[in-house]
C-alpha cells in the first residue's frame, strides 16, 4: 500500500515538473523569440543572476529594474535566448541625451510606421526619441525578451522588447560581452513615420509597392521570411532613393501588367492573316479553298508615369478553310497558334506565352463595295520568371536571391470588321477607302507565383480590352510578270485610334503581406498611331501565294510584322 502511494506521489511530482516545463515553453513561445536555444536554469547578466527566466519579474531582476520604472510586466512571460543565427532589431534613442549603442532593442514591427510620440508611448521611454539605428545582432548573443511595462509619465508600453545581455558561448549567458558599436548601423532620423519606404520610393509601381508595405496590417511576424525582406529593404532605404527603388521594382510584378499587350499583339497577327486570306480571289463557286500562313512580328512600348519599356515578339502559323457560296458571299473558319516572348526593360524577368486562336469569318462583296468580318475565341497560356535579388547588409538575417514563377492564363474574345469601296483608277490600278476595326478582350484569371517564398505575388484576375478603330485606304496595282495572272501589289496606309482604356494594370499582393495589395501600371498603349502595310500576291495554277508586311508607329509604340502564306483551290 505504501509502495503504491509512493508511486502515485512520484508520478504526481513528475507531472508537476512536466507541467511546469510545458507552461514555461508555452510562455516562451508567446513571445517573438529569435532562432536559438532558450536558456534553462540559472541565467546571468554580469554579476547578477536568477535561478531561471520565465516571467517579467525575473527579467526585471536581471536588468536591475525596480518600480516605478521597472521595464517589464512582472507577471508576463519572459525568456532568455542564445541566438543561433544573425538577427535584426532596431533601437531608438534621443540624440545628445541617450546613446545609440545600448542594450534595449525591439523588433522593427513594433515601431514601423509610428511617429516619435507613438514610439515613446509604446516603448514607455523617458525621452522623446528622434533617431533610430538598425541593430545587427550576431549569432551567439544572449537576448532577454519580455513585454514592456507601462510607466507613469513615460508611456503605455505593451510591446515585446529585448535586452542584450551580450555575446557568449556559455549556456547560462555567463561572461557575456557587449556588442561592438559597429553592430549598431544605419543610424537615421525617425521622421514622420519610422522606417517608411514611401518618401524614397519615387513614383509609379515602386511607390505603389512602398505604400502597401508601409501600411501592411499586421506587419509580418518577427524572424519570418517576410520580416527578413523588410529588414533588407530597411537597409536599402537607408542607402538612398535609387537603391530602394531598384529593390522595390523587383517586387512589383510589372511584367504581368505588360503581358496583356503582348497577348493582344499576338492575336492581332492572327486576325491580320484572316484579312490577307479574304483579300485573295482564290476559289471557285461551290469549291472549298484551303489556306495557311506563317506569321511573325515584334514590337515595343515606351514606359510612362513610372513604368518601364516593354518589348514583345511572336511567331507562329494559321490554317483556314473557306467556301464561296456565290460571286458575292464567302465564309470559312481559321485556327492559329503563336509563340511569344515579352520582357520589361530594366526589371529582371521575362515571359513566354502560347496563344491559340479560332474564328469563323465571312466576306460579302456584291460589287465594288465589300464587307468582311471575323469573330472568335483565343486562349493565352503564359509563363513568367522574375529574378529577385535584394541582399541585406553584411551579416544580415538573410539575403534574398530567388526566382518567382507565375503562370497567367487568359480567355480572349477576338473580333475584326472591315468595309471598303474599290474605285478603279485604271484597268490595272484601284484605290479603296476603308473603315475597319478590331477588338481583343483579354480576360486573365487570378494566380499565385511559386518559388520565391514571401516574395511570391498573388495576382488578381483582370480584364484588359483593346478596341482599335482604323480609317485608311489601300492602293492596288496589277503587274504583268509573264504568268496567266498578274502580280498584285498593295500599299495600305491608315490612322488608328484606341477607344478602350489605354492603361495596362494589375492588382497584386505579396504572399508575405496578403492584406496589403497594390496596383501596378505597365506601359500604356498609344491613343493614336499611324499604320502602314505592303503586300503582294500571285496566282499560279490552283495555288495563290501572298505576303504582307506591316508597321505601326506613334505615341511611344513601334510594331512590325508580316505573313507569308498560300491558298489552294480545289
Amino acid at each position: 500500500m505504501l509502495q503504491d502511494k509512493g508511486r502515485i506521489l512520484t508520478a504526481a511530482a513528475f507531472a508537476l515538473v512536466a507541467s511546469g516545463a510545458l507552461s514555461e515553453a508555452a510562455r516562451a513561445q508567446s513571445l517573438p523569440l529569435p532562432p536559438g536555444t532558450v536558456a534553462s536554469g540559472t541565467v546571468y547578466n554580469g554579476s547578477v543572476s536568477v535561478p531561471s527566466v520565465s516571467t517579467g519579474a525575473d527579467a526585471n531582476t536581471l536588468v536591475g529594474g525596480k518600480p516605478p520604472t521597472a521595464p517589464f510586466v512582472s507577471s508576463a512571460p519572459a525568456a532568455a535566448v542564445i541566438t543561433s543565427a544573425p538577427t535584426t532589431y532596431v533601437r531608438v534613442y534621443t540624440q545628445g541625451v541617450t546613446a545609440p549603442n545600448r542594450a534595449y532593442i525591439a523588433n522593427s514591427d513594433v515601431i514601423r510606421g509610428l511617429d516619435a510620440a507613438q514610439i515613446k508611448d509604446v516603448l514607455a521611454l523617458p525621452y522623446l526619441p528622434n533617431m533610430l539605428t538598425i541593430v545587427e545582432v550576431p549569432a551567439g548573443t544572449c537576448l532577454l525578451t519580455a513585454t514592456g511595462a507601462p510607466i507613469s509619465g513615460w508611456g503605455s508600453g505593451g510591446a515585446a522588447q529585448s535586452y542584450i545581455i551580450g555575446a557568449t558561448t556559455n549556456p547560462h549567458c555567463q561572461n557575456a560581452q557587449y556588442l561592438s558599436a559597429q553592430d549598431y548601423i544605419a543610424r537615421q532620423p525617425i521622421g514622420a513615420a519610422a522606417l517608411a519606404y514611401l518618401p524614397n520610393a519615387g513614383t509609379g509601381a515602386t511607390a505603389a509597392v512602398a505604400f502597401a508595405l508601409d501600411h501592411a496590417n499586421p506587419f509580418p511576424a518577427p524572424f519570418s521570411d517576410m520580416d527578413g525582406i523588410y529588414n533588407n529593404l530597411d537597409w536599402w532605404n537607408y542607402a538612398g532613393a535609387a537603391p530602394l527603388q531598384q529593390a522595390l521594382a523587383q517586387l512589383d510584378g510589372e511584367i504581368y501588367a505588360d503581358a496583356s499587350s503582348a497577348a493582344i499583339a499576338a492575336h492581332r497577327l492572327f486576325l491580320g492573316a484572316i484579312v490577307d486570306a479574304l483579300q485573295s480571289k482564290a476559289g471557285a463557286i461551290g469549291k472549298p479553298v484551303v489556306w495557311g500562313a506563317a506569321l511573325g512580328g515584334a514590337g515595343s512600348l515606351n514606359g510612362d508615369n513610372g513604368s518601364h519599356d516593354v518589348n514583345f515578339a511572336a511567331w507562329g502559323g494559321v490554317l483556314g478553310i473557306d467556301y464561296r457560296m456565290d460571286t458575292a458571299l464567302r465564309f470559312g473558319i481559321a485556327g492559329g497558334y503563336t509563340r511569344g516572348q515579352f520582357s520589361t526593360v530594366g526589371v529582371p524577368g521575362d515571359g513566354g506565352a502560347n496563344a491559340f486562336s479560332v474564328a469563323p469569318y465571312l466576306r460579302w462583296a456584291p460589287s465594288a463595295l465589300y464587307v468582311e468580318g471575323a469573330v472568335g475565341y483565343g486562349y493565352n497560356d503564359a509563363s513568367v520568371n522574375r529574378t529577385i535579388s535584394i541582399p541585406g547588409y553584411p551579416g544580415a538575417q538573410s539575403d534574398v536571391y530567388r526566382t518567382a514563377t507565375g503562370t497567367p492564363h487568359a480567355n480572349d474574345f477576338l473580333a475584326r470588321f472591315e468595309a471598303g469601296y474599290q474605285v478603279g483608277l485604271t484597268p490595272a490600278t484601284s484605290l479603296t477607302p476603308l473603315l475597319a476595326g478590331d477588338a481583343v478582350v483579354y480576360s486573365q484569371g487570378g494566380f499565385t507565383e511559386s518559388g520565391a517564398g514571401a516574395a511570391n505575388l498573388r495576382v488578381s484576375g483582370a480584364t484588359t480590352s483593346s478596341v482599335l478603330g482604323i480609317l485608311g485606304a489601300q492602293l492596288k496595282q496589277d503587274v504583268a510578270v509573264g504568268l496567266p495572272s498578274p502580280l498584285e501589289l498593295t500599299v495600305r496606309a491608315a490612322w488608328t485610334h484606341e477607344f478602350a482604356p489605354a492603361d495596362r494594370t494589375i492588382t497584386a499582393s505579396l504572399t508575405g503581406t496578403p492584406g496589403a495589395s497594390f496596383t501596378v501600371d505597365g506601359a500604356s498603349v498609344p491613343r493614336n498611331a499611324a499604320a502602314f502595310g505592303v503586300g503582294a500576291s500571285v496566282k499560279t495554277g490552283q495555288a495563290q501565294i501572298f505576303a504582307r508586311y506591316f508597321a505601326s508607329v506613334g505615341g511611344g509604340q513601334a510594331a512590325q510584322g508580316g505573313a507569308l502564306g498560300v491558298t489552294w483551290s480545289f
